[in-house]
């Protein structure tokens, strides 16, 4: 997230970065593969 969404920026106020993060927050959750991708771990075997 830091990097695509957060990166180089400057935020007005502390509600300038709230609503950004929670942007960024988001557009990350939007993506399921995206999750599963980044919170997998070979050693956590998760299922459903």
């Amino acid at each position: 997230m830091r990097q695509h969404c957060l990166a180089n920026r400057v935020f007005k106020n502390y509600e300038d970065i709230v609503d950004s993060v929670c942007e960024a927050w988001n557009t990350f959750t939007e993506s399921a593969e995206r999750v599963t991708k980044m919170c997998s771990r070979d050693w956590a075997n998760m299922t459903s």
